[in-house]
């Protein structure tokens, strides 16, 4: 008996670890998300000169283990087009080789290659060689309306697209930085020099690209610490390097850029090892605007009880969290949002209320302005008795065919919904 016992118990206890193993084996494991970075670089030619800055990018983003595949949860796919033969390529970038650079090639490239990429990727179309005003020279020239709708093909819509042009005449397609122009909306570009300006280059060597970006990667300020290099921030360093460079042999040379996506702060490089994939989308905040209200047209009207609500979203990957949402009214001090909010106190009229919100990242939206008009007061209704009437004293006598009229007037509020009226205190 006491074997026997021994034996059952034994048996219990095999059965229950087994049991265990199983059921922790078969718990969901949470993936990882995969970061992924996908670069197009095209090197054409300067005069007669055929341009190694697409091939030598290349040749320093691998050195980063965010491009160099070797560390997860980074992915990158890069693709070359060059004047040069493959042989001739830096050995980093002979892999990534992929035909000449033609029109129909980099056509081909960004329709059937960077057009793979998935959501949030980060995506980079550089170029390096001739170009006008709004286009780029090849063996036929790309107009900016061509290479503005291939870079909306596919996954490149919901991508995060950044463009690098190290071309002469390049600052127009950005209107030198002053507004996103014909290619920045929705994309943040690089440009090696302003409209009326040459890229210039000593041999196959330019002052933007060899003198700025190459270097920005490992010299530019991490203006944020976060252990990344931003497109902000090596442009930062590439532009003052740029200009410097090309002064010390003669040249006047300015980049200029735009930022459409991010403010600029989409990572580029993992410059420290151990440093985490930031968060470097800014949060995004909508309103709403509660009951009482009346709408006419593009006007709201609203009363000192209607509520607004803010709601302030951080989306992307990795998302750091809401740190404060702040609102305005009338341009006055600025409000810490906590609860719907309404515009008890003010005077009737129009009200704009401004807001944001900024994540733990630091990153900040764009601010929002909306506008209501405030009607807290209720319309005047006038009653007119028409004939035959008679009045003596405080009586007023009528016949059964005496016309009552009824005017209401709301002033420079919403306007008058209705009029109504009984007889005899009747429904």
């Amino acid at each position: 008996m006491t074997h026997s016992t021994k034996t059952r118990a034994t048996t219990s206890v095999i059965i229950s670890l087994v049991f265990l193993s199983i059921l922790y084996s078969t718990l969901p494991v949470q993936a990882t998300p995969v970061i992924r970075f996908r670069l197009l670089a095209v090197e054409r030619y300067f005069d007669s000169i055929n341009m190694a800055e697409g091939g030598d990018l290349i040749n320093k983003l691998v050195t980063y283990q965010n491009w160099d595949n070797s560390t997860s949860p980074y992915v990158s796919h890069i693709h070359l087009l060059s004047m040069r033969a493959k042989a001739d390529l830096p050995a980093a970038a002979q892999p990534c080789y992929r035909g000449t650079s033609t029109k129909a090639n980099v056509e081909y490239e960004i329709k059937n290659f960077l057009s793979q990429a998935v959501d949030e990727e980060i995506v980079i179309f550089y170029y390096c060689g001739h170009g006008g005003n709004q286009y780029l020279s090849l063996d036929a020239g790309i107009s900016h309306t061509e290479l503005d709708s291939w870079l909306s093909w596919g996954g490149l819509a919901d991508a995060y697209v950044n463009v690098i042009l190290d071309t002469c005449h390049s600052g127009s397609w950005i209107n030198d930085g002053a507004s996103p122009g014909v290619l920045g909306t929705d994309r943040n570009v690089l440009a090696a020099c302003k409209s009326d300006q040459s890229a210039w280059c000593w041999g196959c060597h330019t002052a933007f690209t060899d003198e700025g970006l190459i270097p920005g990667f490992g010299s530019a300020t991490d203006a944020n610490t976060d252990g990344w290099i931003s497109v902000k921030e090596v442009f930062d360093y590439a532009e003052p390097a740029c200009v410097a460079y090309a002064a010390g042999n003669g040249e006047t040379q300015e980049p200029v850029s735009w930022y459409d996506m991010c403010t600029g702060n989409m990572p580029i490089v993992q410059r420290d090892s151990t440093a985490s994939f930031p968060d470097f989308t800014y949060p995004t905040t909508a309103h709403t605007i509660g009951h009482p209200k009346y709408i006419d047209g593009p006007d709201t009207y609203v009363t000192s009880h209607t509520d607004l609500t803010l709601i302030a979203e951080d989306t992307g990957c990795p998302t750091s969290g809401i740190e404060f949402t702040k609102y305005r009214i009338d341009g006055g001090s600025w409000i810490t949002y906590t609860i719907p909010f309404d515009l008890s106190g003010y005077t009737d009229g129009s009200h704009t209320i401004e807001y944001y919100s900024k994540d733990n990242a630091g990153n900040e939206e764009p601010h929002h302005l909306f506008t209501v008009i405030l009607d807290n007061t209720a319309p005047e209704t006038t009653l007119t008795i028409g004939s035959p009437q008679y009045t003596d004293g405080g009586d007023t006598y009528v016949t059964p065919s005496t016309p009552f009229t009824l005017a209401a007037s709301d002033g420079a509020g919403s306007g008058v919904a209705s009029t109504g009226y009984s007889i005899n205190l009747g429904p």
